[in-house]
């Protein structure tokens, strides 16, 4: 459907998006985005965000973090829901509309690594 939102797609009420052209422009609003929840299965872990827009509309939002990142990596179960918002963040803040279903790549995770766990100097 031509100009339509597909399927896993969210974008903010009309005058919400500085357009670059037609469907394409960057959230400028500072929408809520409030934690509900994980899904814990045997290969990931589900993280339940709720977006609320100007209109007081939600759009639910969810991050996916493979089990195996939290082995394979210095990223702790603690860090999930805290990821996964900076994740929605940078997905709000990007071309709209944003992806309401969401994956933590391994980029992702050494970025937040640097960030919030910054390695020591001798």
């Amino acid at each position: 459907m031509p100009g339509g939102l597909g399927e896993g797609e969210f974008a903010s009420p009309a005058g919400g998006n500085k357009h670059d052209g037609p469907g394409k422009g960057k959230l400028e609003m500072n929408l809520p985005v409030q934690y509900e929840g994980f899904v814990v299965s045997a290969v990931s872990r589900v993280y339940t965000f709720l977006v609320t827009d100007a209109l007081r509309q939600g759009q639910q939002f969810t991050v996916t973090i493979a089990t195996e990142s939290f082995r394979s990596t210095q990223l702790r179960f603690q860090d999930g829901p805290a990821i996964s918002y900076e994740r929605i963040k940078q997905e709000l803040s990007g071309e709209v509309p944003a992806r309401v279903q969401l994956e933590i790549s391994p980029d992702d995770i050494e970025e937040y690594l640097r960030r919030h766990y910054p390695r020591k100097r001798p």
